[in-house]
């Protein structure tokens, strides 16, 4: 209790005549009713709470009319903001059904007909066929189209006869069979290889001793 506020309680009393007890204990009274007011705190002037008016203490947060304030500071003062909520966006669901896979068709180009295959090969291979001409040894054909010599077949079987001749002044030596075997195997491979296996040699040795001829070597020449 302070000194100052009993002395004021006491000049009070005796001013208006009171006796000292009753004097004493008005002062005392007195004295706490004052002591009390200077204790207790100043209520604070309620403010008005919406967005934008003026608040007093920082993040300060009041629910209103479903609404949340915030006190924030703008600037050099504080004022009351109102919480913005935050919209949770739905996530998609994830489509069950499987997106079509598809196949490009690869384009198909056109089917050469039968006279194109025919004209395109006649036409490659007419640049590198060698042009029959005639032959001065009279031996058979050397180009294209090819020429038939004596009647005889350009494909298919064709039989030779090959027949062991000697002379009285140029004998034969030795055994016809042994003699021309290898030309015997020699003259098959040699049809099939040229011929592309189109014409099929077939070679018979028709005697495995000399036959000889009725005029001598000499007589027997190669003319045209």
């Amino acid at each position: 209790m302070c000194g100052g506020c009993v002395q004021s309680g006491l000049s009070a009393a005796e001013a208006i005549g009171l006796e000292p007890q009753t004097t004493k204990f008005i002062t005392i009274a007195t004295a706490a009713v004052m002591l009390f007011s200077l204790a207790a705190p100043m209520a604070a002037p309620a403010t008005t709470v919406k967005s934008g008016a003026v608040c007093a203490k920082a993040n300060q947060k009041i629910v209103k009319a479903g609404k949340t304030f915030v006190c924030k500071k703008s600037g050099k003062k504080l004022v009351w903001r109102v919480k913005k909520k935050k919209v949770s966006t739905p996530s998609a669901s994830p489509s069950t059904t499987p997106a079509p896979i598809v196949v490009p068709v690869p384009t198909q180009p056109p089917v050469p007909t039968f006279a194109d295959n025919y004209i395109d090969k006649v036409e490659t291979l007419d640049r590198c066929r060698l042009r029959e001409t005639r032959n001065f040894a009279g031996a058979g054909p050397k180009g294209f189209p090819t020429r038939s010599i004596a009647g005889l077949p350009q494909i298919g079987n064709l039989k030779i006869a090959v027949i062991p001749i000697d002379f009285e002044n140029a004998p034969g030596e030795g055994s016809p069979g042994e003699k021309y075997a290898k030309d015997l195997t020699e003259i098959v491979e040699w049809g099939k290889y040229f011929s592309r296996s189109k014409l099929n040699y077939q070679p018979e040795l028709v005697s495995q001793s000399w036959v000889r001829a009725p005029k001598g070597a000499e007589w027997y020449v190669c003319v045209e």
